[in-house]
């Protein structure tokens, strides 16, 4: 009998949630809007020069499927900055990468809003639906 890994992440990230385990250092945010999480993206100098984001292991569950679309929002924005496609076999752990398909657009916005090193939140506001927004 084989286990579906979104299910068994699912049910990890619910524990997760609701037993706040002091070990997880309370990196997992929930969007009070939808309760869906929020994913704290450190700006490492990759996403200057590269537009895909690898999300954690944790938080892929609630992504939609390999090769399914991804609109990317980014602000109080209501036309998506961007297209992506979802990509579950980049990362040997199974985690999920999504590849803007017109490449630059999420690095410009990066450009000219962010730092290195700066944290942003990425919002999952349904599983083929991102708000990257600045914190504070």
């Amino acid at each position: 009998m084989s286990t579906d890994p979104n299910l068994a992440a699912g049910l990890e990230d619910s524990l997760i949630k609701e037993l706040k385990p002091k070990w997880n250092g309370n990196r997992f945010k929930i969007n009070e809007i939808n309760e869906m999480p929020i994913y704290k993206l450190t700006l490492h100098d990759t996403y200057f020069n590269w537009s895909c984001i690898n999300f954690g292991i944790s938080y892929s569950s609630y992504l939609g499927t390999h090769e399914s679309q991804m609109d990317i929002y980014v602000g109080d924005g209501a036309i998506p900055l961007d297209i992506a496609k979802i990509d579950r076999n980049a990362n040997k752990n199974g985690s999920v990468r999504i590849r803007p398909f017109k490449g630059k657009k999420l690095q410009f916005w990066f450009s000219e809003n962010c730092k290195p090193m700066e944290v942003v939140n990425i919002l999952i506001e349904a599983p083929n639906k991102i708000r990257i927004k600045k914190v504070g």
